[in-house]
């Protein structure tokens, strides 16, 4: 739910932050939060997909650190890729393994 509540004001600061007056687009306030470094095995092709090659780059652990915030990345995860050469064009989407605390 707190996802969904950041994705929806991430959407409202973007879709509104306008300047009312002149409608000049604000640049957004951009604040540090943490550093990641994540150490992965070798991509791997899944093979050709309607959408591209499908490639995907293991996640085996790593740390991530920032001024409120401390921890080490969990093996699991991995970097998810479409891979596009016609188009010249990539869809990366990256899962991390999560545990409750």
């Amino acid at each position: 739910m707190k996802n969904i509540l950041l994705a929806i004001a991430f959407i409202t600061l973007f879709s509104f932050g306008a300047n009312a007056q002149n409608n000049t687009p604000q640049p957004p306030e951009l604040e540090f939060v943490m550093e990641l470094k994540v150490k992965c095995d070798p991509a791997f092709s899944c093979g050709q997909t309607p959408r591209g090659e499908r490639v995907v780059i293991p996640i085996v652990g790593g740390t991530f650190e920032g001024p409120n915030i401390k921890g080490t990345v969990l093996s699991g995860g991995a970097d998810y890729q479409y891979v596009d050469h016609k188009n010249a064009r990539n869809e990366i989407e990256a899962q991390v393994r999560r545990t409750q605390r």
